[in-house]
């Protein structure tokens, strides 16, 4: 009820609104006008992505099929399709004029409903989107702050690079696994270890002629006593028996190696410049300490997050971030039935992705998280559903503390609960490890578990 109530809210906003939808495209935008009735005046038209068209097209058509209207009765509806809407926008909103989004999934949703079509044309989807923006089903268009757009176009840029990173990680394994892939179980990918071995040794004969002695001093340093004559010792064994498949040209490995190696380390780079713009625009922010007072919750995932939110004043409630984030359970009911529990997938991968890692890391230490993870826990052994599952606690966390301007403490009853809560699972994770053995060790019995099961 309290969805249908806000739905009717955004309908009567608009209510006498000349609407003006428009369809972005690369190149031409389709645009069509709408009476206050939902009928459209004149015929749809287009105008070119360019200062001609944006500054003389569209004004020569609304003058011409809306020349009664003024300019406080026009509403501008555009559909919000990869980033093709953001200059039309700024450029509307830069006049003074109303602005606001309409999802494409309204858009391809609607389709069918104009005229028992599916096809799709541009004119079309231009009259679906103004359609929907009188019917309510519209965004509101975000102002952000000049630090939170400046934020979170470096947000953008870190998940971009991150991605080309886990690319070339994933190449950098994969030619790896054929020449050496002991390598692999002694050397994580990634740290300036890796990047230092790599780039002098990466054939199996190689290492086993290595100076163990002069390598582990220089190791040691680098990798601040993680790594050190051990490790090359193993290595060196492995080297002996590995089942890396030898090449006569080496040459021509060890350049596609190197290619992927320099490429992660030159991402890693940029990342870190990334990373210190955005601390530096995030440390200024009181959001920031609070949320960096929070056990489990770093600089980097609370920067990346404030990146994402913009003003914490932009949401009333917590689960508005659920949702923007795609964390929504997206659920089936009818009658008796109740089909499965799902979260939605739909809204803003990058503060999906990021709620995510602050959850992992603080379901360790914060009793509101971690309670909640244990009695799932305890129920069913389900390590990444119950995670997600935790996803709402912690959200709900930190919007009280944001909201309220107060940092995290501590209540001894939530502790107690938590190692209480503790000791249970450990308990039952010792039988289930037992049991596991077991079934292992004898066949027959853990066929008939599984039948029991």
């Amino acid at each position: 009820m309290r969805y249908y109530r806000s739905y009717q809210e955004k309908r009567a906003q608009f209510t006498g609104k000349t609407i003006i939808g428009i369809d972005p495209g690369k190149d031409r935008h389709h645009a069509v006008i709408i009476d206050a009735n939902g009928i459209p005046i004149g015929k749809t038209f287009s105008f070119s992505v360019s200062y001609q068209g944006f500054r003389k097209r569209l004004w020569e058509e609304i003058n011409k099929q809306a020349a009664d209207h003024s300019s406080s009765d026009l509403l501008f509806a555009v559909e919000a399709s990869c980033n093709l809407w953001q200059k039309i926008c700024n450029y509307l909103l830069s006049e003074g004029y109303e602005v606001v989004l309409v999802s494409p999934m309204y858009t391809k949703q609607s389709r069918v409903m104009l005229n028992n079509d599916f096809s799709k044309t541009d004119p079309k989807d231009a009259l679906l989107v103004a359609i929907n923006t009188q019917q309510g089903h519209y965004n509101k268009l975000r102002d952000y702050s000049k630090r939170s757009s400046n934020m979170r176009t470096l947000s953008i840029a870190y998940d971009k690079l991150r991605k080309d990173y886990s690319s070339y990680r994933g190449r950098l394994r994969a030619a790896i696994e054929l020449v050496f892939p002991e390598l692999l179980n002694v050397i994580t990918l990634g740290t300036k270890t890796s990047y230092y071995l790599l780039e002098k040794y990466l054939f199996p004969s190689e290492y086993l002629n290595m100076n163990i002695q002069s390598e582990s001093i220089k190791i040691e340093k680098i990798s601040r006593s993680k790594y050190g004559i051990k490790q090359l010792r193993k290595l060196q064994e492995l080297a002996k028996h590995t089942i890396g498949i030898p090449s006569h040209n080496n040459s021509y490995n060890r350049t596609i190696i190197l290619i992927w190696l320099k490429g992660m380390e030159e991402i890693d780079s940029r990342l870190k410049t990334i990373f210190d713009q955005l601390i530096e625009l995030a440390s200024s922010m009181k959001e920031f300490s609070i949320l960096t007072n929070i056990m489990g919750i770093s600089d980097k995932t609370a920067s990346l997050f404030l990146a994402e939110i913009g003003d914490i004043s932009a949401f009333n409630n917590y689960k508005e971030i659920e949702k923007y984030a795609g964390y929504n359970l997206r659920l089936t009911q009818s009658g008796k039935h109740v089909g499965s529990r799902r979260i939605s997938h739909l809204g803003n991968t990058r503060l999906r992705w990021i709620l995510y890692q602050m959850t992992e890391e603080t379901m360790k230490y914060i009793p509101e998280v971690r309670i909640k993870y244990l009695k799932r826990q305890l129920k069913k052994q389900i390590y990444r559903k119950n995670l997600v599952a935790c996803v709402p606690q912690l959200l709900k966390l930190l919007f009280c503390l944001l909201k309220e301007n107060k940092y995290y403490e501590f209540y001894e009853e939530r502790v107690t609960e938590m190692e209480k809560l503790d000791k249970q699972y450990q308990i039952v994770k010792a039988e289930r490890a037992a049991k596991h053995r077991k079934k292992h060790k004898n066949p027959q019995m853990g066929e008939e578990l599984r039948k029991i099961a």
